[in-house]
């Protein structure tokens, strides 16, 4: 498809009238917005919702930015502009609130209200689900612009048939704002470089200032608006004068401050976001233990986001991604070859691919392992390339395209509505074989999981899932949290479990590669039969075969092995994950007290002795440095 291509062609023109264009990209628009805020009924709240949402009405109640002062306030401000019509109770004066902590807050706020919780959440979800629609039409609208009204079409195409657009597309967090505001800047400056001018400066500078005051990794922007202008003026077309150029350096400036002023309520508002930015991954465990493709360890993985990106990317869609950048590269090296100028589209496209390129790096860099959302603004830079290799190639090129694009579609809707557990569908395996944390399950899916246990006639459930995730009590379910501590040895019964409890609690690892017999919108519903013990042993026994090397395994069956009493045997287990990996925290610390138990004293204190060296060493490692940086113990070398 590629060697179709022709790279020094013009770009086609949008040939549809203007109105034809608006009226066929604001109809996907609106029916993604749509379909988006239907299924936001249907969440219950997520992990981050529980700190945002809370915080963003107190902001508009009091004038008090005390709660969850790390994020911008926009996003939350906006999201909580609807709740204003609840009136749900605030609780102020509480020990939470005196004491600044947004996740007690939080939590509190959401119990107190729980009779209007469904609704209440729901319409707070409806601007980020306008703000997805707004997404895909001005995607869709700048490549009309450039390369005709079929291409736009397959961009915004390509832009809902994306799992992760759709699924941050309804939830009150930071990720949709970063992603569409970041594209709106982007394009309103493309807009102004290609016809300077002082309304449109001041459009960009508060497009710029929206997106800043969203989420503080939007600064990267500016970086990203300089490849830009280096593009146009590189591919001769005309530049704007010294004059348009300072009045665009005073918007883009200007922008920012007046939007966090009038977001913060004070003139003091740059301020505040500085000094909220300090607290960015502040909140998260030193020694929480990074997870990729099932190895474990203290610091954070630099192929982290881009191994994200290229699993939980569906495979049409990743195609489609590559044939963008592909098609980009033939541009560039057939204009090498004959010694020619690129045009101006490839221009913008290079200028596009490397401000992805840019958010990599500064996610890579920056960010904590936890989440492909940290890359979202990249998906509709990866949908503008798709659909400008459409515009350069040939029929059969664009049938492919298209195909691609409703393929995508079909995987979404098979997904749906557990977007967030969405990987790419050809992966041999269980997905936390690859990823866990926001990428598996967010807690979204109490609401899902009472309507099972409805049609399964279950008036109680086994639940596990990790800390920071909403009382299912508040949304009415029985469920009996009696299986934490029991390393995988549930009695024989019903259980619902949060994919990441199965990785992260001692024991129940082999639960996580057994298919679920429900998926209750990312809980994971098993009903246990028989040999409970046997059939993880069995589990163990074939996972070990595959992976006799990793430590993280080997944690796993000593804690099993534990529970059943098979002390001796759990302690030489527990050795071998500790020769793999001497820095093994969890596992250093459950041979110490499992020694104490077998009446090793000199033992248990010689790990204990490790122990304290090993929180030494990974201190110091991040000493002036924010948890979610490099630093600390690199598995298997150990400490």
């Amino acid at each position: 498809m590629l060697e179709q291509l022709e790279p020094t062609a013009a770009p086609p023109r949008a040939g549809a009238p203007r109105s034809v264009r608006i009226g066929i990209l604001a109809a996907i628009a609106l029916i993604c917005a749509a379909l988006v805020w239907w299924s936001a009924w249907g969440q219950s709240v997520t992990s981050d919702e529980a700190a945002h949402l809370p915080a963003g009405y107190s902001y508009l109640r009091t004038g008090d930015f005390r709660l969850n002062p790390e994020h911008p306030p926009l996003a939350k401000l906006v999201c909580a502009l609807p709740v204003l019509a609840f009136h749900p109770k605030v609780p102020i004066p509480s020990v939470a609130w005196k004491e600044d902590d947004e996740w007690a807050f939080g939590w509190k706020f959401l119990a107190e209200n729980k009779a209007i919780l469904v609704p209440m959440v729901a319409w707070a979800r409806l601007p980020m689900a306008l703000l997805t629609g707004l997404l895909l039409f001005v995607t869709g609208w700048w490549v009309s612009e450039v390369f005709g009204l079929g291409a736009g079409i397959l961009a915004a195409l390509l832009l809902g048939a994306n799992p992760e657009i759709l699924n941050h597309g309804r939830w009150v967090t930071t990720d949709m704002p970063a992603a569409a505001l970041g594209f709106f800047t982007l394009y309103t400056a493309w807009k102004w470089l290609s016809r300077p001018g002082w309304k449109r400066a001041s459009i960009m500078g508060l497009t710029l200032g929206l997106a800043v005051a969203s989420k503080d990794s939007c600064l990267i922007l500016p970086p990203m608006m300089l490849l830009q202008a280096l593009a146009f003026i590189f591919s001769g077309r005309a530049r704007p004068s010294w004059r348009d150029w300072s009045i665009a350096l005073v918007a883009c400036a200007a922008g920012p401050v007046i939007v966090l002023m009038a977001c913060y309520e004070s003139w003091t508002g740059p301020l505040r976001y500085i000094s909220g930015m300090t607290g960015i991954n502040a909140n998260h465990l030193v020694f929480y233990l990074r997870y990729l493709m099932g190895h474990i360890q203290y610091s954070v993985y630099p192929q982290y986001f881009v191994m994200a990106w290229l699993l939980k990317t569906p495979f049409p869609l990743l195609v489609a991604a590559l044939v963008g950048i592909g098609a980009l590269a033939v541009a560039v090296g057939a204009a090498l070859r004959n010694k020619t100028g690129l045009a101006p589209d490839v221009w913008d496209g290079l200028a596009l691919l490397a401000g992805a390129v840019l958010v990599f790096a500064l996610m890579s860099w920056k960010a904590d392992d936890i989440g492909v959302r940290y890359i979202l603004p990249t998906v509709p830079i990866f949908a503008w390339l798709s659909a400008r290799a459409f515009a350069r190639t040939g029929r059969r090129g664009r049938a492919v395209l298209v195909v691609l694009a409703l393929w995508g579609l079909v995987d979404a809707w098979r997904a749906w509505p557990d977007l967030g557990g969405a990987f790419d569908e050809f992966l041999p395996g269980p997905t936390v074989a690859y990823l866990d944390d926001s990428n598996v399950n967010w807690g979204e899916g109490l609401i899902a999981l009472k309507a099972e246990m409805k049609r399964l006639k279950l008036d109680r459930i086994g639940y596990g899932a990790l800390g920071g995730r909403l009382d299912p009590r508040i949304y009415g379910l029985k469920l009996d949290r009696s299986v934490e501590g029991l390393a995988g040895l549930p009695e024989p019964g019903w259980y619902a479990f949060d994919p990441s409890f199965l990785l992260r609690c001692p024991g129940f690892l082999w639960l996580a590669y057994r298919r679920p017999d429900f998926n209750a919108d990312g809980y994971w519903i098993y009903h246990l039969q028989g040999d409970i013990p046997e059939q993880a042993h069995q589990a163990y026994t074939a996972l070990l075969k595959q992976r006799p090397y990793d430590p993280f395994l080997w944690y796993h069956v000593a804690s099993q092995d534990e529970a059943e009493g098979k002390l001796h045997r759990a302690e030489k287990e527990l050795g071998i994950a500790l020769k793999i990996w001497p820095g093994y925290l969890d596992a250093r610390k459950s041979r110490a007290a499992l020694r104490l138990r077998l009446g090793d004293a000199a033992g248990a204190k010689a790990d204990d002795a490790i122990i304290a060296e090993i929180v030494k060493y990974v201190l110091a490692g991040l000493r002036n440095k924010a948890p979610g940086s490099s630093g600390g113990l690199w598995a298997p070398l150990g400490g």
